[in-house]
């Protein structure tokens, strides 16, 4: 027949063999192939063993040809082993072509550095790696730095889409990673500077305080409820003697982030403030971040940054007003985070001072005792 290597005929027709074993896994030949000798792998991953039988020693012999020129359609990815197999084109290192194409071409990764404008790519890359070169060969530390934690959202992101259904918008990315680095940077600096990350001076109070007199002070949480599918915002407000002046909840039907249901209570308690038509107000929130985004100038596109610029635009509205938005901990916001997880009813609430029960009474007492 003219063929002139016996041996490459002879494996052409074995690697035939070894790719119905792998293209038909249901049929009982392969089966009783992967029980007996690779029952914790597949045909590529499988080694030739001392109890091997003849015919699946001589099946193995045709293994590298098929990896040579096998492809793989990844489709869910659940049969496929991220460490062990190569299912990337790039032979020196299969797994930079995935990082390189979240991380900088696929099109959200587009949209969000279009969004982080201090970024500008010069020169020529192949892998994510290179890429990491001329950003930090061209930029100062602090972009390099933001564009690592804009990186690891990235990822995050992805890994968000892919196993929950959730995704950013890519100009949250970008917002959201100024906010975790400069979160982080405060831990991490025992001088921090109280003025980075949107910060001032009389942020972090970790007790409940006065406000000055004839001023008000109003403290805003929120609470997810998953197990009911709905959430609650609430906020109560005080004057400069501790005195309850009126407090409100509400819950509603939805499933929301807790950043998103902390902004839509700093609304409403913003809100309260421009139907009272009251002046000299402190609002208080525990949710830094939300504090950071709502001082900053970083716009966003989404639900989330729609309610945060009205929360900025009522903060304008109220500027002539002597109204101030502070960032306090947990332990100084204990009213609304109590009124935040008790309503947990689809109904809105309203407390004033001749309405208020034991519990809720409680905790402003006790407020007022840790003065």
């Amino acid at each position: 027949m003219g063929f002139r290597d016996v041996r490459d005929y002879n494996i052409t027709l074995l690697g035939n063999q070894g790719w119905r074993l792998l293209k038909y896994p249901e049929k009982l030949v392969s089966r009783v192939f992967k029980a007996r000798y690779f029952p914790y792998g597949s045909f590529l991953n499988a080694e030739i063993g001392s109890s091997h039988s003849y015919i699946c020693r001589s099946v193995l012999e045709a293994q590298i040809v098929i990896k040579r020129g096998i492809g793989c359609r990844v489709g869910n990815g659940e049969p496929i082993s991220i460490k062990m197999d190569l299912w990337l084109s790039d032979e020196n290192d299969p797994y930079q072509e995935l990082v390189l194409h979240i991380m900088v071409h696929y099109d959200f990764a587009i949209l969000t550095w279009n969004n982080f404008s201090k970024l500008h790519v010069d020169g020529n890359y192949s892998t994510f790696a290179d890429w990491l070169q001329l950003v930090f060969g061209h930029h100062s530390r602090e972009i390099a730095t933001n564009v690592v934690m804009i990186c690891w959202l990235l990822w995050k992101n992805k890994n968000d889409l892919i196993w929950n259904q959730q995704s950013m918008e890519a100009s949250e990315v970008v917002s959201s990673a100024c906010s975790v680095l400069n979160q982080w940077n405060s831990v991490q600096d025992r001088t921090f500077d109280h003025f980075m990350g949107y910060m001032i001076p009389e942020d972090g109070d970790e007790h409940w305080r006065h406000p000055p007199v004839n001023s008000v002070k109003i403290n805003t949480d929120a609470a997810i409820f998953e197990e009911s599918n709905c959430y609650s915002h609430a906020f109560v407000v005080r004057d400069h003697e501790g005195k309850l002046v009126e407090a409100r909840s509400r819950c509603l039907r939805g499933s929301l982030n807790s950043e998103l249901a902390e902004t839509l209570g700093i609304k409403e308690a913003l809100s309260w403030i421009l139907e009272k038509d009251q002046s000299n107000a402190i609002v208080e929130s525990d949710c830094l971040q939300m504090v950071q985004f709502i001082r900053s100038s970083v716009q966003c596109s989404s639900y989330l940054g729609r309610v945060i610029q009205e929360c900025c635009a009522l903060l304008a509205n109220l500027s002539f007003k002597n109204v101030k938005f502070r960032f306090v901990k947990r332990s100084a916001n204990k009213a609304a985070h109590f009124l935040a997880r008790q309503n947990c009813s689809i109904t809105d609430r309203v407390w004033r001072v001749g309405d208020v029960h034991s519990d809720f009474h409680y905790v402003l007492l006790n407020d007022l005792n840790e003065q």
